[in-house]
Formats: structure tokens, sequence, C-alpha cells
């Protein structure tokens, strides 16, 4: 959340056409990212769940291929700016690069972290890099410094991190050094390529929308299209996160499908609860968010930040199966069906880019790359309904959308104040959602959970016991 309150601050203290500048170069730079993790943290942990004592092998393979075809990358990359006619762009693609070099030890300390049950300390070193870049960020608005400094961010929090990471690694006495036998290397490049290949997919679908307005429309309209979408790539942490563990729980319960239903089920009822509220009342205020945050020289993203919003709510249908078909070693079906959809998304994304302009292009983007968002959707829900473990909560589900009116109270109240038509949208919503959604025992766990909360508060405890 801080990493999206730092560009939340970029938004605000660069032009339109330097914020469209630094989200193409940082684009180009998450997708370059991609090839040298190949996947590392998510085959790692499910390896680990198989063999534990050849993980460090194999851990060890996977850091001497990340620092070799990172280093080829960046050398790629850099090559590669000399050709921008744009001198910012060029510098900013050469620092953002070196920063991703940096980055090398990064997916290795974050696979060894999750596999030993230490997400804490994951956790730990990205809100301290994400708080270092915010530091930075105001210190360059403070001083006015230009907008090459930064793309010298990520550079600088990321050697923050490394530092962090050592310090973490020493004392856990996790330490490992790389290996370049070239045909172990080899090994584990096989063994990691689907998962690469997903990642890559995932990161190159969303950010193909982006690096097309830079080379259709120029780096304002790229500015203004990334804030359209900025809101809900922050938002999509939340299904995300929710679904960490299921990758595991599916992996202890691969023989009894009826368990893997009721996962699903769950998941989808939960997930829908925080994410459908959030599309629907955010669709609504979409004008008045783009203004608040970002200023009246964003307007034209307010429209197709209203239809990017919805992505949450899909991303909830593609997590549960996504993660069952990872769990159940059908990587490459998935692979199969996300390339498939990429291509949609490339071919209806530059049609629409190449022949509208403004807002219409915008617009058209949006439906174009949520468009082709289903049609994962809907084949990973496929492959999982021919194995016996697909459940949807339809029952739930709908009394969920009836709740949804509930929102209607914030937002159709004669507030002008845009935080007292979300709080009253909020507390409407929960109170609905609690008396005629939420089963008893789900209100029992909840009561315990804010109980828990309360008595970490200062002096919780002694009033919790009263």
């Amino acid at each position: 959340m801080l990493g999206a309150v730092t560009g939340l601050a970029l938004v605000r203290l660069m032009s339109v056409e330097d914020f469209g500048r630094y989200s193409y170069v940082t684009g180009l730079i998450g997708i370059a990212s991609v090839f040298a993790s190949l996947g590392l943290v998510q085959h790692f942990m499910r390896e680990m769940t198989v063999d534990l004592q050849n993980s460090r092998v194999l851990l060890r393979q996977f850091f001497g291929l990340q620092i070799i075809l990172s280093t080829l990358i960046v050398l790629t990359l850099i090559f590669l700016s000399f050709f921008y006619e744009d001198k910012i762009v060029h510098r900013g693609i050469i620092f953002v690069s070196l920063g991703l070099w940096l980055a090398i030890p990064a997916n290795p300390s974050t696979a060894i972290l999750f596999s030993q049950g230490r997400s804490e300390l994951v956790a730990l070193e990205m809100l301290s890099q994400a708080f270092f870049a915010l530091i930075l960020a105001a210190i360059g608005f403070f001083f006015t410094l230009p907008l090459s400094y930064y793309f010298l961010i990520p550079l600088f929090s990321t050697a923050l991190r490394n530092v962090e990471s050592f310090y973490i690694h020493k004392r856990l006495k996790n330490l490992v050094l790389p290996t370049f036998k070239l045909s172990q290397i080899f090994a584990a490049f096989l063994k990691g390529l689907p998962y690469t290949l997903i990642v890559a997919i995932n990161i190159l679908y969303m950010q193909m929308d982006i690096l097309l307005f830079g080379h259709l429309q120029g780096p304002a309209a790229v500015g203004v299209y990334f804030v359209a979408g900025r809101l809900a790539y922050v938002l999509v942490f939340i299904p995300y996160t929710l679904g960490e563990s299921l990758v595991s729980l599916f992996g202890k319960n691969l023989g009894d499908h009826s368990v893997s239903r009721e996962i699903i089920s769950k998941y989808y009822f939960y997930a829908l609860l925080i994410c459908l509220p959030i599309a629907i009342g955010g669709g609504f205020e979409a004008k008045s968010i783009v203004h608040v945050f970002f200023g009246e020289r964003y307007e034209d993203a307010s429209l197709p930040m209203a239809i990017y919003l919805w992505l949450p709510v899909l991303v909830c249908l593609y997590v549960p199966t996504n993660h069952f078909l990872i769990a159940t070693g059908r990587i490459w079906s998935l692979v199969k069906v996300a390339t498939l959809s990429l291509v949609i998304n490339a071919v209806s994304n530059f049609a629409v880019i190449s022949n509208l302009s403004g807002r219409s292009a915008m617009v058209g983007s949006a439906l174009a790359t949520l468009g082709s968002e289903l049609i994962v959707i809907f084949m990973s829900i496929y492959l999982c309904v021919k194995l016996g473990a697909f459940q949807f909560p339809w029952i739930r589900v709908f009394k969920l959308l009836l709740v949804q009116l509930a929102l209607f109270v914030g937002i159709l109240s004669p507030f002008e104040n845009l935080f007292l038509r979300v709080g009253l949208a909020a507390i409407s919503y929960a109170i609905c959602a609690w008396i005629f959604v939420l089963h008893n025992d789900e209100r029992v766990r909840l009561n315990h959970s804010f109980k828990a909360v309360f008595r970490l508060l200062p002096g919780g405890r002694q009033t919790a016991s009263m």
C-alpha cells in the first residue's frame, strides 16, 4: 500500500507527460523483471513440499540462472534504450534497469522466507523498501528535482532491501551461494519455465495497453490511462492476498475434490464480499475519486477507471481455479489458456488504440483488457469442472448482489465530501451484509477476531476484561 501511496505522490508531483514517461519505463522494466525472476518463488515453494532436502540445491541453481539472465536482460535493455529519441526515457530505462539488476537477490530471499513460514519478514522487507521510496519521492518534491531523479528511486530502495535481506538471512543462517554449472542451470530453467511463462504472460497482459499507448499516442495519453487503472491494480492485491494459502491447501487435499470444491466456494464468497462493493461503489464515485486523489487534469480517466474497478472482481473469479490447476500439476494448461487470452488482448488493444483517440481509446482499451480476462476465467473454470473440483455459491452471491443496494445510501446522500459518502456507504453495506448474508458461525468468528484486535489496542485488554 505504501508503494501505491508513492505512485499517488508521483502523479501529483509530475506533469501528465512526465508521469506518462515514468509509467512507460516502469511498465517496460516490469515485463523484463519477470524473465529474470523465472517464477522462482512459486516453483520453489511447491518443490519444498515435495523434496525438502533438495530445496537448497534447487535454490542455488535458480540463483545462478537468475544472475545470468538478469545480466543479459539488463544489458539488452540498456542497448535498446539508445534507440529512443526521448532522452528522458533513454536515461530512465538505464537507471531503472540497474535497479532491476540489483534486485537479483530479492526472489531467492522471498522464496526462502515464504518456505520457512516467515512471511512477516517478507512483509517487513517490502514495507521498508516502499517506505524508503516514499521518503525519496518526498525529497524530490521538496528540492524540485528533475524526472531523472525519480528513475533512481527503485535503484536506491532496492539497495536498501538488499542490505536488510543480507542481515536477516545472516541471522537465520540462510545465506546461499549461486552455482554456475551449465547442466544444473539448464535443468533449473526447464523446471521453472512454465511458472515463468505464466507470470510473464500475466505481467505482459497488464502492461500491454500501457506500452501500446506509449508507442501510438504519446506520454500524455499514457499518464492519463495509467491513472485510470492505477486504483484497480492496487486493489487486485485483495484477491491475491486472500488466495496466498490456496496452493498449499489444495496440495494437502489433492485426493479429495469435495474439499477442493468447498475451498473454492468459500474463497469466492469472501473475496466477492470485499471486491463487489469496491467495483460498484467505486464505479459510481470514479469521477470524484479522480478529482480528489489525482486532480482535474486527469478527468478523462474517470470512465475507464469505473470499468477497471471491475478487475479485482474478475481476479476473484480466476485465483482459486488458477491455484487449483497449479497444485494439481496442470500448469501447461494454464500457459495455453493465458497465451490465447494475451493474443486476443494484444490484437483488440492495438485495434482500439490505433483507430481511436483520447477518452474513447481509453474506454475501448479498458473494455478490451477486461474482456480478454474473461477468456482465462471461463477456460480455467471449465478445466476445474472437468476435474470435478468446481463449486460456486450461487445463492449466497445472489444475496450479496442484493445487499449492494445498501451502497446507494452513501452514494446518493447529499454530502459533498467524498469521504463522508464512502464512509456512509461502507457502514450501510457492512450492516446489511452482517444481517442478511453472513451465517451465524461467521459472525461468531468475526466477533472473536474483533475482540482479538481490540485487545491489541492501548488499554484494550483491561477494557475487554471488565
